[in-house]
């Protein structure tokens, strides 16, 4: 059986879960033939509390370990991936750094199981305020298509998926106690984050200068004020003018707003107004040159 978490993101495609989170993080510790000595597996609280670079430092003289971790909820997507292999100068440094690199993958929020006839996915659960509840999608339905892609297996599920593009609008087939249904579904954006670990130091770098032009790459995304009871304005600059896509997606993966800004020259401006829409968390997302920008804002209702 080939089914997955309802993130529809996951790595693998061999485990299925309708629980809101979901924490394991396994070590495994190697010898010098590169074959695993000891393998640990931490789920749930001692997952989510284990000192990965304390770890790191107590380890640093075993020929190779490997750390991996997957921390999901119905809204939260990280995942951890560490190889001593990439870990350099650990012996000159005096700390263990946490690197975390940032993406928006495509979202619609179900738990689901592959039919055993391989004829659709059997959805058990639907994220409340995701875009599959918001297009209607209720447990006991099953997803026999999506954007023309018949789907057999999570598998299938979660490759169409990862093939839409973020804020598309995409045909969905549902039968419902015997019924065939046509929908669509508007694609939503989950922030994923990839997390490994560097070798570090409290030092300051040193800096040579000489006739080499030195450019200094920089942005910063701000949003004001936050909280807001209204409007609120974001401000992103940088020293690349390469086009940005600009998105604001609730806490429950729906887009309110995706945006190209193909003329960017280093700063963009904009006013947005949070009055129309619930109190509660958002998230302005600004993608550029492979890098994500996050700011979270915070909508005050009187």
């Amino acid at each position: 059986m080939c089914a997955i978490v309802f993130l529809l993101m996951s790595t693998i495609c061999s485990a299925q879960s309708t629980i809101n989170t979901y924490q394991v993080l396994t070590l495994r510790v190697y010898d010098q033939n590169d074959k695993v000595m000891h393998k640990e597996v931490l789920e749930n609280e001692a997952a989510a509390n284990f000192d990965i670079p304390a770890y790191i430092r107590e380890k640093k003289e075993e020929t190779r370990i490997t750390i991996k971790g997957d921390y999901r909820s119905d809204h939260e997507l990280n995942v951890v991936r560490f190889d001593t292999r990439s870990l350099e100068d650990i012996e000159e440094r005096e700390q263990v750094c946490e690197v975390t690199t940032s993406s928006v993958k495509p979202f619609i929020g179900v738990a689901a199981t592959t039919m055993e006839d391989f004829n659709g996915v059997l959805i058990e659960r639907v994220v409340e305020g995701s875009p599959a509840d918001l297009a209607g999608l209720e447990a006991g339905q099953v997803l026999m298509n999506l954007h023309d892609t018949e789907i057999r297996s999570m598998c299938d599920l979660k490759i169409a998926v990862s093939l839409c593009q973020v804020g598309d609008l995409v045909d969905v087939v549902l039968e419902d106690g015997g019924k065939m249904i046509d929908s669509n579904i508007t694609i939503g954006g989950q922030v994923k984050n990839t997390i490994t670990y560097e070798a570090c130091s409290n030092e300051m770098p040193s800096l040579e200068i000489n006739d080499s032009k030195i450019e200094i790459v920089s942005s910063e995304l701000n949003v004001h004020p936050n909280p807001t009871r209204g409007e609120t304005t974001l401000k992103f600059n940088s020293n690349s003018e390469s086009d940005i896509n600009l998105y604001l997606i609730d806490t429950n993966g729906s887009i309110l707003v995706n945006k190209v800004i193909n003329d960017f020259s280093g700063s963009y401006h904009t006013t947005h107004s949070f009055e129309t829409l619930a109190a509660g968390t958002y998230f302005f997302l600004i993608e550029q040159d492979g890098a994500l920008f996050k700011e979270t804002v915070i909508n005050l209702k009187d």
